[in-house]
């Protein structure tokens, strides 16, 4: 067993282990709680803290959506054992799962979240999106503005995010939400043999800025991201086509759809053993988001292992890579709008997405050299294949 593997391994164990023992300390929910979990959702009922362990039976349909919420959630399974997490018109949102961490009371800059941490969600079919979010619910919310301006900020969200999450062994249908989203500071989670299927209007996963350590395994992941190809969109990108032309850019994605798999100025997370499919506009693309919303991104998409994973095509010609080390390097219009101060994004728009490692994956079709592409340099790519 090579020393990645061994890391990987290590890592799942200590999360898995921690999970136990802090569920050993918790409780299962009671035969009123389960009552109220399974009862429909209302417009006045349409979503339920969950504080304690939940086996589901194969044929329940829950569709309130299941808020995992700070310390009164930490320590807790949800085992679907088959169950669904279903939309439903009575519903708020998409999105099935929610695992947050609790603001300070005070809602002060310096504040405390407590985060939700060492939480198992397994075997369910979830029907919508899941977000795991602390201080903020993406890299551009404005909560996170007056911390991107100082030092420090990446340790500062990292340590009021959630942590510990597992997602073992789930069905994820997306329905035009974004089926997983890792919100800022996210860390130290795994998304294990599970299946990433439906549809996106944006991406299948998404870790977000100053997010790291995270862990995507043994999982196939083919959400289809391709918009409907309306006038519109054809027109659009008949302008796009042409201006990257003028720039002399080359492999731009379309309009009309986004890569599998977005790395936003998130670090040292182990992307190893999945299989990816549906990958027209992309499987994996490492970035650094600058400058949108006015937030400075500190954290560089460095540090990262893509390693035995397989991509499937088709039919598809190529244009677009399956991974692609520095996607964006300031090509975005709002980069401008965090500048002023020494520090990250502010100080350069290019993504640093040094210190990667991209080994033994495999590639239907396509020769490695021309799949992969590098456009920050100082990575270790080695041992790709062709199959």
């Amino acid at each position: 067993m090579n020393y990645f593997m061994r890391r990987k391994f290590l890592l799942c164990f200590i999360l898995l282990a921690a999970h136990l023992a802090a569920h050993a300390a918790g409780r299962d929910c009671d035969a009123v709680m389960r009552a109220t979990i399974l009862a429909p959702a209302s417009p006045q009922s349409n979503s339920i803290v969950l504080d304690c362990s939940l086996l589901l039976n194969p044929a329940d349909v829950v569709t309130k959506q299941l808020v995992f919420r700070g310390a009164e959630s930490s320590g807790i399974t949800l085992d679907c054992n088959g169950a669904t997490l279903a939309s439903d018109p009575g519903s708020v949102s998409a999105t099935r799962i929610k695992v947050v961490s609790s603001p300070p009371r005070d809602r002060s800059e310096e504040g405390k979240w407590v985060p939700a941490e060492n939480i198992l969600i397994k075997r369910c079919v979830i029907q919508g999106a899941v977000m795991v979010s602390g201080m903020a619910i993406n890299g551009e919310d404005k909560s996170l503005t007056s911390s991107s301006r100082r030092q420090v900020h990446t340790e500062r969200v990292r340590g009021n995010a959630p942590r510990g999450i597992v997602f073992s062994g789930n069905q994820f249908i997306g329905n035009g939400s974004i089926p997983i989203y890792f919100s800022p500071g996210v860390h130290d989670s795994m998304i294990l043999d599970s299946k990433i299927g439906g549809f996106s209007r944006s991406v299948a996963i998404y870790l977000d800025a100053e997010s790291g350590d995270n862990t995507i395994q043994g999982n196939q992941i083919e959400t289809e991201t391709t918009l409907p190809q309306s006038a519109t969109n054809k027109v659009r990108n008949l302008f796009y086509d042409l201006f990257n032309q003028a720039r002399g850019a080359s492999n731009a994605p379309s309009l009309t759809g986004r890569e599998l798999l977005a790395i936003d100025g998130s670090a040292r997370n182990r992307i190893v053993g999945n299989r990816f499919s549906n990958l027209d506009n992309g499987g994996i693309f490492l970035y650094r988001n600058c400058g949108e919303g006015g937030n400075i991104r500190h954290q560089t998409p460095h540090g990262n292992q893509i390693v035995d994973n397989v991509f499937y095509y088709a039919k598809f010609d190529g244009r677009i890579p399956a991974i692609w080390l520095g996607s964006r390097n300031g090509n975005r219009s709002y980069c401008d709008l965090d500048h002023g101060y020494p520090l990250g994004s502010s100080h350069s728009d290019l993504d640093f997405a040094t210190d990667n490692i991209v080994s033994r994956n495999r590639f239907y079709k396509f020769e490695p050299n021309k799949i992969i592409r590098d456009d920050s340099g100082g990575n270790r790519l080695e041992d790709n294949q062709r199959l």
